[in-house]
């Protein structure tokens, strides 16, 4: 399966530390990538052309309806026959055609069994779409939306999901987080468990910090506009992230400095970051520095990139080919249109990077490029359309 996760947590926020981004150079020891973190902090930003990377681009609208007003996606997930969009500030989970025509509203918000309240993870295939919010896995008929499945924590004999990820043979992985260890268990398609494994235990600490209001969903008012900064004093854990890709399954987690992947019955370093003499202390106390703190579940991977962001929003980009890691900043340039706009994927699903664009700023942008399909595209919308998913196909 192909894993697509929220940028953010529900109002509790996991960290983690893995780098932060520069240009700098890395190397490769065995399987496992080396990047010297620490002789990047004084580099500029680095430009990267969008063309250097995608092989071609194009812009779905998303259907405005009366009732489907979408004003922030916090994610999105993609099958042969649909997209399902994640709306941030409702979260209500939609349906729609591969051209962006609505087809129908997925689940129901609430606190009864059968219904959710939030969405962290967002899962589909062909036949099925799949929803995690840490009490409840939602499994729905793509073609009908009747629940196919739901399970809770206890079901599973757990006490929460502390983090869900979706895997290509239609398994999961889920991690069970207590006070004492974390434990990742992966179920297969009849969440029977099939292999599990302990990683990085548990440590808290207390650190003020300050979220931006896009990284907030209140639980009971989640249509609530949030316009401030709310700083917090919050634990810190060694809570383990867990992602995948190419069916490896990747581990990452605060104050670490290596990600690690299992294959084989064990698990191995993949890419380790060096930071010198640069303490945890000097990166998390008093407070968090987000330009050396890496946000753990910002982390997307590629055959030949890892993609990140840190806590100060900066885009970061380490080539697995060539050993170069750059801080662009806002991101890729978008040459491919001659706009000149700043590219950066919200999703990517096997060979496809994922972005969402108000329509307000695709009218703009299109307003100044060249190219015909955005033009055609905007012609057709208004500043209050809902959003444009642009789709950048890797080379």
């Amino acid at each position: 399966m192909k894993n697509i996760f929220l940028r953010t947590v529900i109002i509790c926020l996991t960290v983690s530390a893995l780098c932060s981004c520069s240009s700098n150079s890395a190397s490769k020891s065995s399987d496992n990538y080396i990047i010297d973190y620490h002789s990047l902090l004084e580099a500029n930003e680095s430009e990267a052309n969008l063309s250097q990377y995608i092989s071609d681009i194009e812009y779905i609208p998303i259907e405005t309806k009366s009732d489907v007003l979408i004003s922030d996606v916090s994610t999105i997930a993609t099958s042969d026959n649909y997209i399902y969009v994640l709306c941030n500030s409702t979260q209500n989970l939609y349906q729609f055609g591969p051209d962006g025509k609505f087809v129908k509203k997925i689940g129901v918000r609430g606190r009864a069994k059968n219904e959710y309240m939030a969405v962290r993870s967002l899962y589909a295939d062909n036949e099925t779409v799949t929803l995690e919010f840490g009490r409840k896995i939602i499994t729905y008929s793509a073609e009908t939306a009747e629940i196919q499945s739901v399970y809770e924590p206890s079901d599973l004999n757990m006490n929460v999901f502390g983090n869900v990820f979706f895997l290509n043979d239609g398994a999961t992985a889920i991690m069970n987080s207590t006070d004492t260890c974390n434990v990742v268990y992966i179920f297969d398609k009849e969440m029977q468990i099939k292999d599990s494994f302990e990683v990085f235990s548990p440590v808290k600490k207390k650190i003020q910090t300050s979220i931006a209001p896009h990284n907030i969903v209140l639980m009971n008012n989640p249509g609530k506009e949030i316009k401030q900064n709310i700083v917090l004093a919050i634990d810190w854990e060694y809570n383990p992230y867990i992602f995948a890709h190419n069916g490896q399954l990747r581990i990452s987690s605060p104050f670490m400095d290596t990600i690690m992947t299992y294959t084989d019955n064990r698990l191995v370093p993949f890419a380790t970051i060096n930071y010198g003499d640069i303490s945890n202390e000097q990166r998390f106390e008093p407070v968090l520095k987000g330009n050396l703190s890496v946000n753990a579940i910002s982390v997307k991977e590629t055959d030949n990139m890892l993609l990140f962001q840190n806590w100060s929003e900066e885009n970061c980009v380490f080539n697995k080919e060539t050993g170069i890691a750059v801080n662009l900043g806002k991101g890729f340039i978008n040459d491919i249109d001659g706009t000149g706009e700043h590219f950066w994927p919200t999703q990517i699903q096997g060979n496809k990077m994922y972005q969402v664009v108000s329509a307000d700023l695709f009218i703009e942008a299109a307003a100044e490029s060249n190219s015909q399909k955005m033009k055609q595209v905007a012609a057709t919308l208004t500043e209050e359309s809902n959003p444009v998913i642009v789709v950048a196909t890797l080379k």
